[in-house]
């Protein structure tokens, strides 16, 4: 039994054993002598010989041979008469041993047969089995760490170098799309060729000696997406060179096709050109009339943009521009006076060649929308309002003026509350002028610039001006003459020409004159004058 015990497994072992015991039992005559033999079979071959397993109860053929408090009982042995007694020593031989019931185990020969068995404490078993399971598992576990770590890491180098990174690239570069913010950074968008190289230039830079974090090239498809991307990033921006960003974000917000169509709208009217400019071109080859153009052209654009005015076209050195359309705005009459005005100063001060401006601007109803035909057409403007805008501005040559406007872009607006836009500028009226074509006067005044910013008496000039047109219209033509004369003496001084002199009041001095000679007949005279061309040159 001892070999038989010692070589094979415990669970097999322990149950053979406590057969042969029983066999040994039942087969030996019942003696003193032969109870010692039992018991010393069971003391040196039984008892102890099983790891971290120690023997609490043993019962053979209903004989307790062995407890807490008996061990190789001799004459001492119990019987047991039933099972529901052999039950009851059971559960008080696991109460003293003071182990959960799982720390114990009940080994039996036949499955219910309580007349041999044996009770184990295996606690120390049941311990160590519980550490080893745990050592194995925290192995386990730390295995997927290890290989999680590994894993994530490598996908996270694919991921973030091959593909989250490109993918962040275009997502970024849709978003400036459709809020044309590519538009003013187009000096700093990407090329398509370097997206490759920049990539495996810097996983060779990041990456480990090991084969996982070895670079692998950005997908095709990407780069094909990516190369897509920035063909449609030039496109745009080279489209908001031709048709304004405005309509650009319109026609993108509204994701509908453009089509022919305008809507009455009040709206300033902006148009300026060159004071000269043919004899400016005069002795230039074309490349140096280009570069004046281009240097003259982008300061009015710039003045225009910082007011918040759309550029609609260049017709040779003359730029239409427009506020209020296509984008809706507070005070754009406002905005335009001050437009030409920064565009002139701008025009004044540039250090090559600098150049007079001729400006108009006239505030009025023109129909603004989509012009042309259905497979080629521009946002434009149609309207009397437009092509007054343009006689305005050929009027600066009569009058040697830089900006005309008409009495409706300097009258009151809500906008301002109770201030009239000609609160703001130092302004003279240079007469109610019936242009040919037209049955009704349009009052046209010049703007010289911002209060505060104006000289003294060159303002209070104008005031007097302004007086002095008052009588006039009035038929007081000595006394408006008078004043005429006051303001010419004082414009004169401020005029840097080689023959100074002062247009406006220097007309109405002549006009004076002539009334004065012929008077009009003042019931039916309004103080306008007609004039019998359309424009001057």
């Amino acid at each position: 039994m001892l070999q038989f015990v010692s070589g094979s497994l415990p669970e097999i072992a322990r149950k053979q054993a406590i057969a042969q015991l029983e066999v040994i039992d039942a087969e030996t005559p019942r003696s003193q002598e032969s109870d010692l033999i039992l018991c010393e079979m069971i003391q040196n071959h039984f008892a102890d010989s099983f790891q971290r397993c120690r023997l609490v109860l043993l019962v053979i053929n209903q004989r307790v041979l062995w407890n807490e408090t008996c061990r190789c009982c001799g004459a001492m042995y119990r019987s047991l008469l039933d099972q529901p007694e052999a039950l009851s020593l059971i559960e008080d031989t696991i109460d003293l041993t003071g182990f959960e019931i799982h720390e114990t185990l009940l080994e039996q020969v036949q499955l219910g047969n309580f007349e041999t068995f044996a009770v184990f404490d295996i606690h120390e078993e049941s311990r160590h089995e519980a550490s080893e399971s745990l050592k194995f598992t925290l192995s386990v576990v730390a295995m997927l760490a290890i290989l999680m770590l590994y894993f994530s890491a490598d996908i996270m180098h694919m991921s973030s170098n091959n593909c989250l990174h490109p993918l962040w690239d275009l997502m970024d570069d849709m978003n400036a799309m459709k809020l044309i913010e590519l538009i003013t950074a187009s000096s700093s968008f990407r090329k398509l060729e370097p997206v490759q190289e920049a990539a495996e230039e810097d996983a060779e830079t990041r990456r480990c000696k090991c084969k996982a974090f070895a670079p692998v090239p950005v997908a095709q498809e990407l780069l094909g997406l990516r190369r897509a991307m920035s063909l449609l990033e030039s496109a745009m921006i080279a489209w908001s060179k031709y048709v304004p960003v405005i309509l650009l974000k319109q026609v993108m917000a509204a994701g509908v096709e453009a089509n022919i169509g305008c809507i009455p709208s009040k709206v300033t009217i902006f148009f300026c050109d060159i004071q000269g400019f043919k004899d400016i071109c005069k002795g230039k080859d074309p490349t140096e009339v280009l570069s004046l153009l281009d240097v003259v052209l982008e300061g009015v654009n710039q003045a225009l943009v910082q007011n918040g005015g759309t550029l609609l076209e260049f017709i040779g050195d003359e730029v239409l521009a427009v506020f209020n359309a296509p984008q809706k705005m507070e005070m754009h009459n406002l905005a335009a006076v001050n437009a030409a005005i920064a565009a002139i100063d701008i025009s004044a001060e540039l250090e090559d060649e600098p150049v007079n401006l001729q400006c108009s601007v006239h505030t009025g109803e023109v129909l603004a929308g989509n012009i042309g035909s259905p497979t080629r057409m521009k946002y434009g403007l149609l309207g009397d309002g437009v092509n007054l805008a343009a006689r305005l501005k050929s009027l600066n040559t009569r009058y040697g003026t830089q900006l005309l406007v008409s009495a409706e872009t300097l009258s009151g607006t809500e906008t301002l509350r109770d201030v009239g836009v000609a609160d703001l500028f130092v302004a003279r009226t240079v007469g109610k002028l019936v242009l040919k074509g037209r049955t009704t006067a349009t009052r046209t005044m010049e703007v010289i610039g911002r209060k505060g910013q104006v000289p003294q008496d060159l303002e209070q000039a104008a005031e007097f001006h302004e007086e002095a047109i008052e009588r006039f219209g009035k038929g007081h033509f000595e006394e408006a003459k008078v004043l005429f004369e006051k303001v010419n003496r004082v414009f004169v001084q401020y005029d840097e020409g080689s023959c100074p002199q002062d247009m406006p009041s220097s007309h109405m001095i002549d006009l004076c004159n002539m009334y004065i000679n012929n008077p009009p007949n003042l019931q039916s005279w309004d103080g306008s004058e007609h004039l019998n061309k359309k424009a001057w040159s």
